[in-house]
C-alpha cells in the first residue's frame, strides 16, 4: 500500500520494515484526505501516523509512539 501511494502522490512514508508485513492490501480512499484514510486503516493493525518532514508521514507501532 505504502509503495503504491508513493507512486501516486507527492508523499514519502518513513517506517521500519521489520514492524510490518509485507502483502498487498486492498484499499480505496475516494472523498477521503490521504491522513484521514491513514487514521482509518492503520489502527487496526496496531500502527499510528505521524507527519514528518515536508510531505513525509511516519508509521510507528503505537506501542512504540512515546510522547517525549
Amino acid at each position: 500500500m505504502f509503495i503504491d501511494l508513493e507512486q501516486r502522490y507527492p508523499v514519502k512514508f518513513y517506517y521500519d520494515p521489520d514492524i510490518l508485513p509485507y502483502y498487498k492490501v486492498s484499499y480505496e480512499y475516494i472523498g477521503q484526505t490521504l491522513f484521514n484514510a491513514l487514521q482509518t486503516t492503520l489502527p487496526a493493525n496496531g500502527l499510528v501516523c505521524i507527519g514528518a518532514r515536508e510531505n513525509g508521514v511516519m508509521i510507528l507501532r503505537k506501542t512504540d509512539l512515546n510522547r517525549e
